[in-house]
């Protein structure tokens, strides 16, 4: 049974039935509209938006940013640093307390870790981008050419990947998971750091998984 606790936001994650004729419009956004460490009142605006199918989780970014900095071209480089988004997921939260961290630069390149907390995390090396099916607006032969003042990015999330880190878990209607949507740029020409669900932080730090908010799929 879903319980809301107080300050936590909520979002509801509809299912689909054929994930390749994704209606994208018809999806509601989670905003990420919380900047808690802005200092230069740069604040791109960012939304990200989830469908689940009976095979995973689909999410896709849309940004509103006409600087795009993407310079980390290998997995799991610090690609936090380019112009990035974010999603951190715990699928089991009411048993487990690790939390694995997708982050993604405007091309694509992803960096991907599992553990309890920002000091103990692992990298997840062995899968690519086509394992997670992973599609962008930028791209390495478009990115020079590319004069949009946004940028998309999608990725699935299947669910076996999920019950391999997870103890075979199975997620269905109904599953809560906890996680967070985020938007930086620690090295762009505007450094920022934005979140869906709020981070109590004095110093920007995304690994707060107190601070996650809850997916909830309907």
């Amino acid at each position: 049974m879903y319980r809301k606790e107080q300050g936590m936001k909520l979002y509801i994650i509809e299912k689909i039935e054929d994930r390749t004729q994704v209606d994208w419009e018809s999806i509601k956004p989670a905003y990420i509209l919380n900047y808690p460490w802005d200092k230069l009142q740069y604040r791109p605006r960012t939304q990200a938006k989830a469908y689940y199918t009976d095979e995973g989780l689909g999410i896709r970014f849309h940004v509103e940013e006409k600087e795009i900095t993407a310079r980390h071209c290998s997995m799991n480089d610090d690609v936090y640093k380019d112009s990035c988004v974010e999603f951190f997921v715990n699928p089991d939260p009411g048993n487990e307390k690790k939390y694995i961290n997708f982050e993604f630069n405007a091309l694509g390149v992803f960096l991907i870790q599992i553990g309890e907390n920002r000091s103990n995390r692992t990298f997840l090396s062995e899968y690519d981008e086509s394992f997670f099916d992973i599609k962008t607006s930028v791209t390495k032969r478009n990115r020079e050419s590319y004069h949009e003042d946004f940028w998309t990015l999608e990725f699935f999330i299947p669910f076996h990947f999920i019950k391999r880190w997870y103890n075979e878990l199975t997620i269905k209607k109904g599953s809560c998971l906890a996680g967070n949507f985020y938007k930086c740029g620690d090295e762009t020409m505007q450094p920022h750091y934005g979140c869906w669900n709020p981070v109590v932080s004095e110093v920007p730090d995304f690994h707060r998984p107190e601070c996650f908010g809850t997916l909830l799929l309907q």
